[in-house]
């Protein structure tokens, strides 16, 4: 049975710009990132599948995932690697636009 994570980052940011600094802080952390049909990107590490789409909410950019995992999987690694990476995109693009 899938599990689904919201969570939403407070920026006012264009989505692709979130979107390709998550799929490489994902890269460097061991995740192999893939395009996906129906979500932006296909996440999988550690045994799980991890369908991400990205969309605005009213307080910023929303990450929902959609994980499908294994017998021997683990689904929190997937979810904290996905969150640590949606922070570190959300902090560059806080850090880029405050900079003159």
């Amino acid at each position: 049975m899938p599990r689904w994570r919201r969570w939403v980052f407070e920026i006012r940011a264009p989505a692709d710009d979130f979107l390709t600094l998550l799929e490489r802080s994902l890269t460097q952390n061991g995740v192999r990132v893939d395009r996906a049909e129906r979500f932006d990107l296909v996440a999988r590490a550690f045994g799980v599948r991890g369908y991400v789409a990205l969309g605005w909410a009213d307080e910023g950019l929303e990450l929902r995932v959609k994980l499908k995992s294994g017998l021997f999987a683990s689904p929190p690694a997937l979810e904290r690697l996905l969150l640590e990476a949606g922070r570190e995109a959300q902090a560059a693009l806080t850090f880029d636009k405050e900079a003159p």
